[in-house]
């Protein structure tokens, strides 16, 4: 009876141990695979972390590019997609996944003025429906035009509504290929900032 209940104990340890879940959501410069060097922050942060990485993305912009050996591609990054449109693919791609237990989330980019919030509120909610512990990490867009600062001091006000973590902004013009996207420079960054929040 002893070495049944001993067997079944470790059974239930194994099935509810697992290394914790990071879900990237965002657009561009979370999808990278642009171009040759266009990993994502993805790739130095899961350098810096033990995690599985989940997602219903595999693939960069070009299909035929290949990442790293040992990389781990999984993401809910969508090349050129707005936060709301973002927000329209997890209802879908949500339920097919495990809870994770990060989120990552960087959306903006490609929003108008005052688009960001409203969607990104629904998708904190979304992800506390599937997991009411999940952490939940949102990076700040940089640059100095006025729609970014008013972008980041709503985003800021929200985070703080909904107590999740808003995550400074990370690299500056000359860490992108073209002013938007991360080089492998600001890519780094971007990975350094992501890890100082989750371990700070």
């Amino acid at each position: 009876m002893a070495i049944v209940t001993k067997a079944l104990l470790l059974l239930l340890l194994c099935i509810c141990a697992h290394a914790e879940r990071i879900i990237c959501i965002g657009d561009s410069i979370t999808q990278g695979g642009a171009r040759a060097d266009d990993y994502s922050y993805r790739l130095p942060l899961q350098s810096m972390v033990k995690a599985d990485f989940i997602g219903t993305q595999h693939a960069g912009l070009d299909p035929s590019m290949k990442w790293p050996d040992g990389f781990d591609p999984d993401h809910e990054g969508y090349y050129g997609a707005t936060t709301a449109q973002v927000r329209e693919r997890l209802k879908e791609s949500l339920p097919k996944l495990p809870a994770p237990d990060i989120a990552l989330i960087y959306l903006g980019t490609n929003d108008r003025p005052g688009e960001t919030v409203g969607p990104l509120e629904e998708i904190v909610g979304e992800l506390r429906a599937k997991n009411p512990m999940v952490r939940v990490y949102i990076g700040l867009l940089p640059g100095d035009g006025w729609r970014r600062v008013v972008s980041r001091l709503l985003v800021r006000g929200m985070a703080s509504r909904l107590r999740v973590a808003a995550v400074p902004p990370s690299y500056g013009k000359a860490d992108t290929y073209d002013g938007v996207h991360p080089n492998p420079s600001g890519q780094m960054k971007m990975a350094r900032a992501w890890y100082a929040a989750l371990t700070g």
